[in-house]
């Protein structure tokens, strides 16, 4: 078996999305919804105001109606400024390995 090895830059958000799309993967979540729960995870109380400072949404309104989506799914619990990622999902928010082995179907 041949291995390789590539060392990837990526931002915090950007490493954060990466895990949460192996993790959520039964889900139905596009790279938006990724962004945005990885805001939930970094900045807590403050991740509603970030997000429309960063123009990920245009109001807190349409936060909100995302953050109901992901409470349903159990993936964000809490409401209000308790609000965050469930405590149950594993992420890394530090560099790490990951191993991937690729099999032949």
């Amino acid at each position: 078996m041949q291995r390789t090895f590539k060392k990837v830059k990526v931002t915090q958000v950007g490493l954060i999305e990466h895990q949460l799309a192996g993790i959520l993967a039964k889900f139905d979540y596009n790279r938006k919804d990724r962004t945005l729960l990885a805001y939930i995870y970094l900045y807590g109380t403050e991740a509603r105001a970030k997000m429309v400072e960063d123009k990920l949404s245009m109001s807190r309104g349409s936060i909100d109606n995302y953050i109901s989506k992901y409470r349903k799914d159990k993936v964000v619990v809490g409401t209000g400024v308790e609000t965050r990622l469930n405590p149950e999902i594993p992420i890394i928010n530090e560099p790490f390995i990951q191993t991937i082995q690729y099999e032949m179907a």
